[in-house]
């Protein structure tokens, strides 16, 4: 079985304010790899951050300078 790198998505709780949801791409090997900054009032929305990414990196290109 082949080990896939997965993103997770995560809650931050705060005192006396909404919770924020996170999420970060995770390697296969345990090592955070890509980590998104923006939050997110629901859970929902910070999965299709993960899906928007997704789809945007499969067409990136690299570019060096």
């Amino acid at each position: 079985m082949k080990n896939k790198a997965k993103f997770e998505i995560f809650e931050r709780k705060r005192l006396l304010r909404k919770s924020r949801w996170y999420w970060r791409l995770v390697a296969s090997n345990g090592e955070i790899i890509a980590v998104g900054t923006e939050p997110f009032y629901s859970a929902e929305n910070a999965i299709r951050a993960t899906e928007t990414v997704r789809f945007v990196a499969a067409k990136a290109e690299t570019k060096i300078g």
